[in-house]
């Protein structure tokens, strides 16, 4: 059964998440803030609200290639391969991504 488990706005548009199936992350952990590092947590809400790397870049005044070192580097602790994938997985944990 599907459930709703949280909702977003993304380019000024509300997209409820909903729960297809569970899926468990490699190393059990449930806190997102265990999982990613400060910064790879303000990347992952600048993300969210749809903002490209050369906007998060000078958002955060660091280079375009670190700010896709850092993607890199989240999508392999949430085991996801894509910005939208990586978003869903985030609000999944923490069940309400503002």
């Amino acid at each position: 059964m599907n459930s709703v488990v949280g909702q977003l706005r993304v380019n000024r548009k509300c997209c409820v998440i909903v729960e297809v199936e569970h899926h468990s992350l490699q190393d059990n952990h449930s806190d997102i803030s265990a999982l990613l590092t400060g910064r790879e947590l303000q990347i992952v809400q600048l993300v969210a609200k749809g903002h490209p790397n050369k906007q998060i870049a000078h958002h955060l005044h660091i280079s375009e290639w670190t700010v896709s070192t850092h993607l890199r580097r989240i999508f392999a602790k949430l085991h996801v391969d894509s910005r939208a994938a990586m978003v869903h997985r985030c609000a999944s944990l923490l069940g309400n991504f503002n």
